[in-house]
C-alpha cells in the first residue's frame, strides 16, 4: 500500500508519512516574491520535533502527522508511541496510538539503575538479581523471584511480559527487551 502525500489545509505545509517529514513554506520577502519550503526540525529538551501550527505554539509534530493520516482528533488522554523509541523518528509506520499507562510500559530503561535489563535490580542485602512487572490489570507489582544470574532475571521479565501482552492485551514492547538481551 502506498503511503500517501497530502497538503495541510492552507497550502502552507507540505507531509511526507513514509519519512515522516513535514516541510513548511515561506514566502520569501524579495522582488520575484519567490516561496521557499523548509523542513520542520526543530527538535525540544526531550527529543521531540516541534512546530507551530494553526496558532498553536509548539505543537509535537508526531501527534499532528498521526492525526492527519487517520483522519481522527486525539484528545488530551490518548498518546501516540514511537515504536522503536527514537523521538525523532516520526515515520507513520513507527507510530502507534496508545494511553497513558500503554506509553509507560514501552519506555526505555532509566540510565541510573543496577540493571542494564528494564524490570530487573540488584538487591543487596539478598545478593541476587530480582525481578518484577506492573500487572496491567491490577495496577500492582508482581514479584517474579530472585536469581543467580541478571539475564534470567531479565527473561522471567519478558515471559512475564508476554503472558501479560496475550492476557490483557498489554503494551510491552516485547521485541525490544529481546533486542536488550542480546546486547
Amino acid at each position: 500500500m502506498a503511503i500517501p502525500q497530502i497538503t495541510l489545509e492552507d497550502d502552507d505545509f507540505f507531509i511526507q508519512f513514509d519519512k515522516g517529514i513535514v516541510w513548511r513554506k515561506f514566502n520569501w520577502m524579495n522582488k520575484k516574491q519567490i516561496p521557499y519550503w523548509r523542513k520542520v526540525d526543530y527538535k525540544d529538551s526531550k527529543g521531540y520535533i516541534r512546530f507551530d501550527y494553526k496558532g498553536y505554539k509548539s505543537i509535537k509534530l508526531h501527534r499532528v502527522l498521526y492525526e492527519k493520516f487517520y483522519g481522527i482528533k486525539l484528545n488530551q488522554k490518548q498518546h501516540i508511541d514511537h515504536k522503536n523509541h527514537i523521538r525523532d523518528d516520526n515515520r507513520i509506520t513507527n507510530l502507534k496510538l496508545t494511553d497513558s499507562q500503554g506509553n509507560n510500559q514501552n519506555c526505555s530503561k532509566r540510565k541510573q539503575t543496577s540493571s542494564k535489563y528494564i524490570g530487573v535490580c540488584w538487591r543487596k542485602r539478598d545478593k541476587k538479581w530480582r525481578a518484577r512487572i506492573q500487572n496491567p490489570s491490577t495496577n500492582k507489582r508482581e514479584y517474579l523471584g530472585s536469581f543467580d544470574n541478571e539475564k534470567e532475571a531479565a527473561m522471567a521479565y519478558i515471559n512475564k511480559a508476554e503472558q501479560l501482552n496475550k492476557i490483557y492485551n498489554a503494551n510491552f514492547n516485547i521485541p525490544y527487551l529481546k533486542s536488550l538481551l542480546e546486547d
